[in-house]
């Protein structure tokens, strides 16, 4: 739950039947461990004592059970342009995080819950307090990792599909409050599946197949499966400069809901929706499509990041691809759809020491160490609209809406564990739907990770 390049210490439960490990013996890989035992190689029966001890301490380490529990709470708040836009500056428990990763040689589980919706902030007696809310618990992750070899996985259960570099990066190890609008709208969310996970030197592979619409409920007949892949080269990785580049894809065939949906075009419905980068207010979504008789979704995904020291950019580009279904529904011929989005932000160190990277993950780290004080800036942009080359009246256009926005900030770590994050954001939204198409927020959030 800590950013990247953190430690945190892990409780280890020994299991039964096992003795403890002799405390007395130097480690033996130690440059003493290595004199001790060869000072005791001239008595053969001593030797072989020492060898069978060494032996049992070995296998007692790698059957030890490794508890790591973790907290993560974020609070927002957030000024906004009160004369244009429907958002209500406020305050807001973004996240209540409470994680916990259970491993014993080659098996990993984690689980992961969001209790944020079941917590609030309000002024009673003019004092601001934590209230109980009326949300639900989220369920974030539930999965497990068996490892087959050095760098390599499989990985079944409940989490975050393998698509966009900004999209895997953990809450605590982003450099911005919120993602970019444009992988929040087009960027898959999580899903139940399984996937391998390799990487290497110069490579890192994630792929897998996930279930979608309906596994959880009755409202589905069959649910849909998409296929999901996010593939990097690592040109080099040094300690002055780390340099990869990938790509990602996903391919989904639409699956229908009869169910719900009376018409046999809203059976087959994909929904896009954004809201401005933000958590406060985050249910108003300024950019929304919804997509009928859609067939099948490819999307598509390049990236690149550049890591040194003292600074780092990255940046992403995300189209989406709906074919429709060629029935004639309502009296429209359905033409095929896409929407676009792309960003680009980077980062500046002050003061402090360096950022790092995720080799395992093939993303970069977030700041772990005491006083780090850095400069962030990041534009992006979103489009849901999808005008139609044909004749309007046979089919259509979609306008979902389009927008910008201009972030810069600073973020500070008071501790490796508390740090705040203090930003401004000009967006632009098109078409206009509000009495002004530009809004202006300022935000500050204050994050423990422990």
């Amino acid at each position: 739950m800590k950013n990247s390049g953190s430690l945190q210490k892990s409780t280890y439960v020994k299991p039964a039947g096992f003795a403890c490990r002799p405390e007395s013996l130097p480690a033996a890989g130690s440059p003493f461990g290595l004199f001790f035992l060869l000072a005791l190689s001239v008595l053969p029966h001593s030797a072989k004592a020492l060898a069978s001890e060494a032996l049992r301490a070995d296998t007692l380490k790698e059957n030890r059970l490794k508890i790591l529990p973790g907290v993560r709470l974020s609070f927002d708040g957030a000024l906004f342009n009160p004369d244009v836009t429907p958002l209500t500056s406020g305050l807001n428990v973004s996240e209540a995080r409470l994680r916990l990763k259970v491993s014993r040689k080659e098996w990993e589980i984690c689980t992961d819950f969001d209790f944020a919706d079941q917590l609030k902030l309000e002024g009673v007696d003019g004092r601001l307090k934590l209230v109980a809310g009326k949300g639900s618990v989220s369920l974030k992750d539930a999965y497990f990792n068996y490892k087959l070899a050095s760098g390599k996985y499989f990985k079944v259960g409940y989490s975050r599909e393998p698509f966009s570099i900004a999209n895997l990066t953990s809450e605590g190890s982003m450099h911005f409050i919120a993602k970019p609008g444009s992988v929040t709208a087009l960027a898959p969310g999580r899903a139940l599946g399984m996937s391998y996970l390799g990487y290497g030197k110069r490579y890192f592979s994630h792929s897998g197949v996930f279930l979608n619409d309906g596994y959880q409920s009755e409202t589905t007949k069959v649910p849909g499966l998409s296929l999901t892949g996010r593939y990097v080269y690592i040109a080099t990785q040094k300690k002055h400069l780390t340099f990869q580049a990938g790509f990602s894809g996903r391919y989904k065939k639409i699956q229908p809901d009869f169910f719900i949906n009376s018409s046999k075009a809203e059976s087959y419905m994909l929904k896009f929706s954004a809201p401005l980068e933000t958590y406060v207010n985050k249910s108003v979504k300024f950019n929304a499509a919804e997509v009928t008789a859609a067939h099948v979704e490819l999307k598509l995904g390049a990236e690149a990041l550049l890591i040194t020291p003292k600074f780092y950019v990255q940046g992403e580009f995300i189209r989406c691809l709906v074919s429709r279904k060629a029935e004639n529904y309502d009296g429209f011929d359905r033409e095929g759809v896409s929407f676009e989005g792309a960003y680009v932000e980077l980062g500046y160190l002050l003061r402090g020491g360096s950022y790092g990277y995720k080799r395992s993950d093939a993303l970069l780290g977030g700041l772990s160490a005491s006083n780090d004080f850095e400069l962030v800036a990041r534009y992006g942009f979103t489009g849901l609209n999808a005008l139609s080359s044909a004749d309007v009246k046979k089919s259509p256009p979609l306008m979902g809406g389009a927008s910008r926005a201009l972030t810069g900030g600073l973020n500070y770590n008071l501790s490796s564990s508390f740090r705040f994050l203090l930003h401004y954001t000009c967006a632009w939204i098109e078409p206009g739907k509000l009495s002004d198409r530009k809004v202006d927020m300022l935000q500050l959030r204050a994050q423990l990770a422990i």
